[in-house]
C-alpha cells in the first residue's frame, strides 16, 4: 500500500509540474492590431500588423505614399513572406529596395510594440533549373528604350501592322519604365509642333540638331560621336513618337525649349510624368480616377507605367518578363545566341535559371552610373560625386560582355550631376535640391563657380572637384523655399505646419543662426571670411562690385537678413556617360579591334556617347535620344531578320 501511494503521489506531483511548465510558457506576442508609419521612397507607408499570442496572423499596408507600380510587387511578397516566416527580416523586392526597407521597418516596429518575440529566419531561396525558350529577339531592359525597341521590332513599316517576330523583353525589376516614369523632363521633337510645321516657327533641321548636340560635346574634343547616328536619331524621334502614339500612349505639345547660345527653339512634348500637362486631358482624367478609386490616389508614374503598359499589350507578339535578370550572354562560335536569366519568384522564395535563345539581343541596360568600379576605371573624376540612380542603373549590358571576353569599347565620360543634399535616393535621407541664384561656398569658404546661370545639371560637375565633395549653399529668409509648404524637386509630398527649410534643419541637412558669424561657427569657417564672401556678394548682386565669377548679376540674389541658412551639399551624379562604342551609323555593337560583334545591339543610355557625352544636353535629352534610339535599334534588328 505504501508503495502505491508513492506512486500516487510522485504522479500527481509529475501532473503538477508540467501544468505549471505548460501555465509558465510566455505568450510569443501581445495579442491586438498595431500599426507604424514610416518613410519610404517618396512618402509615408502605414503598416498594419495583426497578432494573436503565438502568431503573425496578418500583415496590411494601409497607406503607401510611394509609386504604386514600384512599391506594390514589395508590399505583396513582404506582407505574404512575413506571415508566411513569421519574420520581418525577408528579402527586399529587387528595384524597391527603400519601399521594402520601410515597410520592413513599420513590421518590425509593430513586433516591438506586440512585445513579441522573433525567433524564426526566412530561409535561402530555393535554387531551380529549367528547360530553355526561343525567341526572334531578346531585349535585355524594359525602361523607354527597350520599349521602343520591342515596339519597333513588333511592327511594319506603318509601326501599327504587327510583324511576324517573336519578342521577348526582360527586366531585372518588378515593374517596367525605368527612369523614364519618373523623369520630370520630355521628349525634344524637332519635327515641331503645328505651328513648326504650318510655318509660323521654323522647324529645327538635322544639321542644326546635330551642330546643337556636338555643341553639348564642347566640339567633339575625342571624336567619339557617330554623325550618322546622330542623323538617324534625328530622323527617328518623330516615328518613335507617332509609333507610341498608336499604340496607345498619346503625347501633348506642352513647352518650347530656347537654346540662347545657337539661337534655336526646340518643342517639347510630354512624357507623361508631368500631372500640370495631363490636367487637361480627358486620358488624364480618366485614368486618374481610375487608380484613386483603385488605390485612394493617382501617381504620375503610375500613369505614365500604365500607359506603356497598354502600348505592349497592343502587339500580342511581344512578351514581358519582370523580376528576371540576364547574367550572361550564351555565346557559340563567336555569335551571341541568347541570354542566360535567373528569374526570381518573391512569393514562392524561388530563383529559377535557364537559357533563352534568340536569332539577336539588343541591351538595353541603361549607364553604369551606380557600378563604382567601373566609374571609378573609366571616369574618375566623376567616382567623387555621390550616385543618385534609379535602381538598374549597374552597368550590366557592359559586365556581361566584358565576361563574355567581347571586349567591348567602353568610352565618353561626364554625365548629368547636380548639387544636393542626399547621399541616397529617396525623401527621409535627402532631397537633392538646389536653391539657384545664391552663393556656394566649398569647406575653405571660397565660391568656386557661377551659381547666377549654371544650369543645374552641370553644378555637380564643380563640387565634386572639391575636398570631401562638400560644399554649402548660403542663403537669408528671404529665399523663396521658405514660403512654402511643399517638399523639394524629389519629394513630392506636401509638409505640414513647416516650411521647407526648418524641415532640413530638423533633419539635419541644414542649419540655421540669427547671424553670418554664427552660421560660419556652425559649418566650421572663419566667421571673418564668411561675412566678406557675403558682403562682396551682395555688392555684386547690387552692381556695386565687379565680380569675375558672376556674368548675370541680375539672376542673382542678395543675402541680407537673418535668420541665414546654410545648406549642405554635395555632387550627386544622375547618370553617366560611360558607354559602349557602336558600328558607325549603326546600334550593333563593337570590339576592341573595331569588329562587329555578330547578333549583339545596344540602345539608350548604354550607347548615348555616340550621340553626346561630357556635359548634359538639356532637359529631356537623355529621353529623347533613348527614345529614338530604341526605335532604330528595333527596326534596325527586325530588318536584318526579315
Amino acid at each position: 500500500m505504501k508503495s502505491l501511494f508513492k506512486v500516487l503521489l510522485a504522479f500527481s506531483l509529475l501532473l503538477s509540474m508540467t501544468a505549471c511548465t505548460a501555465e509558465s510558457k510566455p505568450d510569443k506576442f501581445e495579442a491586438g492590431v498595431y500599426q507604424s508609419t514610416q518613410t519610404g521612397h517618396h512618402g509615408e507607408i502605414v503598416v498594419e500588423t495583426t497578432f494573436t499570442n503565438e502568431r503573425i496572423e496578418q500583415v496590411k499596408i494601409v497607406k503607401n505614399g510611394d509609386t504604386m507600380m514600384i512599391s506594390e510587387p514589395a508590399a505583396e511578397a513582404i506582407c505574404a513572406n512575413v506571415v508566411k516566416y513569421q519574420t520581418s527580416e525577408v528579402d527586399a523586392v529587387s528595384g524597391a529596395t527603400l519601399s521594402s526597407n520601410a515597410m520592413m521597418r513599420g513590421i518590425s516596429d509593430c513586433i516591438k510594440q506586440a512585445e513579441g518575440i522573433e525567433d524564426a529566419t526566412m530561409p535561402e531561396a530555393e535554387h531551380l533549373t529549367k528547360e530553355g525558350e526561343r525567341y526572334d529577339i531578346v531585349i535585355v531592359g524594359a525602361g523607354i528604350s527597350g520599349i521602343t525597341a520591342a515596339l519597333a521590332a513588333a511592327t511594319e513599316e506603318d509601326n501599327q501592322t504587327e510583324s511576324d517576330l517573336k519578342i521577348l523583353i526582360i527586366e531585372e525589376m518588378p515593374f517596367i519604365g525605368g527612369s523614364f516614369i519618373v523623369s520630370g523632363a520630355g521628349i525634344f521633337n524637332p519635327y515641331g509642333t503645328e505651328d513648326h510645321k504650318n510655318g509660323k516657327l521654323d522647324i529645327i533641321d538635322e544639321d542644326t540638331f546635330i551642330e546643337y548636340l556636338n555643341y553639348r560635346n564642347e566640339g567633339d574634343p575625342l571624336k567619339l560621336t557617330s554623325e550618322a547616328l546622330q542623323r538617324k536619331v534625328y530622323q527617328g524621334i518623330d516615328p518613335a513618337e507617332k509609333m507610341l502614339s498608336n499604340a496607345g500612349m498619346p503625347f501633348t505639345w506642352y513647352d518650347i525649349i530656347e537654346c540662347e547660345v545657337m539661337d534655336v527653339t526646340f518643342p517639347k512634348s510630354s512624357n507623361h510624368a508631368l500631372a500640370d500637362v495631363f490636367a487637361f486631358t480627358k486620358t488624364y482624367s480618366s485614368l486618374e480616377e481610375e487608380f484613386v478609386a483603385q488605390h485612394g490616389y493617382g501617381s504620375t508614374a503610375d500613369i505614365c507605367g500604365k500607359y506603356l503598359e497598354t502600348a505592349l499589350q497592343s502587339k500580342s507578339n511581344i512578351t514581358v518578363k519582370l523580376n528576371t535578370e540576364a547574367t550572361h550572354l550564351l555565346m557559340e562560335n563567336d555569335n551571341v545566341i541568347g541570354v542566360q536569366v535567373k528569374e526570381t519568384d518573391y512569393l514562392k522564395n524561388t530563383v529559377t535559371e535557364y537559357d533563352i535563345k534568340s536569332d539577336k539581343v539588343i541591351l538595353a541596360t541603361g549607364s553604369p552610373n551606380l557600378n563604382s568600379e567601373i566609374i571609378a576605371k573609366y571616369d574618375p573624376s566623376f567616382a567623387t560625386a555621390y550616385p543618385f540612380s534609379e535602381a538598374g542603373q549597374n552597368g550590366d549590358g557592359i559586365v556581361m560582355m566584358q565576361e563574355a571576353g567581347l571586349n567591348p569599347v567602353i568610352q565618353g565620360y561626364g554625365g548629368m550631376c547636380y548639387n544636393g543634399t542626399s547621399l541616397q535616393y529617396g525623401m527621409e535621407d535627402g532631397l537633392a535640391l538646389y536653391t539657384l541664384g545664391y552663393p556656394v561656398l566649398n569647406t575653405d569658404g571660397n565660391r568656386y563657380y557661377d551659381e547666377s546661370i549654371t544650369a543645374p545639371y552641370d553644378t555637380g560637375k564643380y563640387t565634386r572637384a572639391q575636398k570631401d565633395n562638400t560644399a554649402y549653399i548660403i542663403f537669408d529668409k528671404n529665399c523663396e523655399f521658405l514660403n512654402g509648404n511643399y517638399l523639394g524637386s524629389y519629394a513630392g509630398v506636401l509638409l505640414e505646419g513647416e516650411n521647407l527649410y526648418d524641415y532640413m534643419v530638423r533633419k539635419g541637412f541644414a542649419v540655421k543662426a540669427d547671424t553670418l558669424e554664427e552660421l560660419a561657427i556652425q559649418i566650421g569657417l572663419e566667421p571673418e571670411k564668411l561675412e566678406t564672401v557675403i558682403s562682396d556678394w551682395n555688392k555684386a548682386v547690387d552692381g556695386e562690385l565687379s565680380d569675375d565669377l558672376m556674368a548675370a548679376p541680375e539672376y542673382a540674389f542678395s543675402v541680407k537678413e537673418g535668420p541665414y541658412y546654410a545648406e549642405k551639399i554635395h555632387a550627386l551624379s544622375i547618370e553617366s556617360y560611360i558607354s559602349l562604342r557602336t558600328l558607325e551609323g549603326s546600334t550593333q555593337l563593337i570590339r576592341e579591334d573595331g569588329t562587329a560583334i555578330n547578333n549583339l545591339y545596344g540602345c539608350g543610355t548604354l550607347i548615348v556617347s555616340n550621340l553626346f557625352y561630357g556635359t548634359y544636353f538639356n532637359y529631356g535629352g537623355g529621353l529623347t535620344t533613348s527614345l529614338s534610339s530604341g526605335y532604330i535599334a528595333g527596326k534596325e534588328v527586325s530588318d536584318l531578320l526579315k
